[in-house]
């Protein structure tokens, strides 16, 4: 989960090297790979930089934020949705009651499946209309290329 907070953040492996004090992005390259393994005192250096829990950073939980592992294993939801909807509830009480509304009405949450088949319907169109787009120039090119050998024949 290192290189993940690390993209998360926007660091290089150099940027993070060089934050954490060490001299090339190469020792952090082999904590991602499992070469090597911090130390608890970098691992400690590392959670406060990218603010998350330590136990995140070793793989002992699959959330940033502890608090949100369970919420997450429980809803399915990612770290960024929980954090939003936490937040949400503290600066805004009724957009947490609006997303309450939704999630409690079953017509709205069918509504939102049929939207996303329909796109994923869309999307399938799109491509079966790429391919046979891709197939019509191919059968022109056939076409040209048969239509030249035989003037080659012709005038041979």
């Amino acid at each position: 989960n290192i290189k993940k907070a690390r993209k998360q953040k926007g660091y290089t492996q150099d940027k993070l090297a060089e934050l954490l004090g060490f001299e090339k992005g190469a020792t952090v390259s082999a904590w991602e790979r499992n070469v090597n393994i911090p130390s608890s005192e970098t691992i400690e250096a590392m959670a406060k930089l990218f603010k998350c829990d330590p136990a995140y950073l070793t793989g002992a939980q699959d959330c940033l934020v502890k608090e949100y592992n369970e919420r997450s294993k429980y809803t399915g939801l990612s770290d960024k949705a929980i954090e939003i909807l936490h937040n949400a509830s503290t600066s805004d009480p009724k957009l947490c009651d609006i997303i309450s509304d939704i999630i409690e009405n079953g017509e709205i949450l069918q509504l939102i499946k049929e939207a996303r088949q329909a796109a994923n319907i869309a999307n399938c169109v799109d491509i079966l209309s790429d391919e046979m787009e891709k197939e019509k120039q191919l059968r022109e090119l056939k076409a040209w290329e048969s239509l030249r050998k035989f003037m080659g024949d012709i005038n041979g």
